[in-house]
């Protein structure tokens, strides 16, 4: 199948009014050889636009004037002419009546009509075909804003929860400049935010946080800071409530710690949970 382009409706159009030429009908039969959706529904409701058009003209009724003159003639010709005897006088005499020609400009200004309708039709379609698009990028826009908006009340709720736990980490060791980073954990949802300010990593250096628990410390991951040297790390699940107990901060060759469950530098902030 060729791809399609909007020249393939105007063929669909042409062909539904018995107006395309050898060629055109040719290129759309080749281009819906394999089956093309967009045409076959365009020729389906072309072809129902043509239909519902000649049920609308209205019945073409001789005018009066024609018909008194058809009798007149006939009356002429049937006194001039001499009457048969017998069987033949029986015969019905069938009298020839000269060819009425259809006004040529009814007949293309009826085509014409046709094709304006067909396009115009055409063109509706296309229209319509695209505000359905629009209107299902639109409708997936907003089921993702509701989406985030959730996501975003679900971690406003951390600060809120009347459960709320806090820590704030303080300097356990002196050297580089360390940030200011306060902890927020909420048991019922097990979330937590921790913010950073002031964050400024040493170079070749990285700053990793952890969750401190029963077994040992946690990973959080690498903490990278915007241009205003702020960041926020935020924690779908920091641990059970009964079991985190603290969180903390190591200053780490850049990349972090090789493992997950042991800081590889020095611990330089830490900070336990209060209620």
């Amino acid at each position: 199948m060729t791809i399609h382009r909007d020249e393939h409706l105007d063929l669909c159009a042409a062909r539904v009014l018995g107006a395309i030429d050898e060629v055109d009908r040719l290129e759309l039969e080749r281009h819906m050889a394999s089956g093309c959706p967009e045409c076959e529904r365009a020729i389906a409701e072309l072809s129902q636009v043509v239909e519902h058009l000649a049920a609308a003209a209205p019945a073409a009724l001789p005018r009066p004037a024609l018909r008194a003159a058809v009798l007149e003639r006939v009356r002429a010709e049937a006194a001039a002419a001499p009457r048969p005897s017998g069987s033949a006088a029986a015969r019905r005499r069938v009298i020839e009546l000269p060819a009425r020609p259809r006004p040529a400009w009814r007949t293309w200004a009826t085509a014409a009509a046709a094709v304006v309708l067909a396009v115009s039709a055409a063109a509706s379609w296309r229209a319509a075909d695209l505000l359905r698009s629009e209107l299902s990028g639109v409708r997936d826009r907003l089921a993702l804003a509701e989406r985030d908006l959730a996501i975003e009340r679900a971690w406003a709720a951390v600060a809120t929860s009347p459960r709320t736990r806090v820590a704030e980490l303080a300097p356990v060791t002196g050297g580089a400049a360390l940030p200011r980073v306060r902890a927020t954990y909420d048991p019922a949802s097990r979330r937590a935010i921790i913010a950073f300010a002031g964050l400024v990593t040493p170079a070749g250096s990285d700053f990793e946080l952890w969750a401190i628990l029963p077994d040992g410390p946690k990973s959080l991951g690498v903490v990278r800071a915007d241009a205003a040297g702020r960041a926020e790390v935020r924690v779908p699940d920091a641990g059970d409530p009964g079991a985190l107990s603290a969180f903390a901060v190591s200053l780490e060759r850049e990349g972090g710690s090789g493992n997950p469950r042991k800081p590889g530098g020095p611990v330089v902030l830490a900070g336990a949970l209060k209620s």
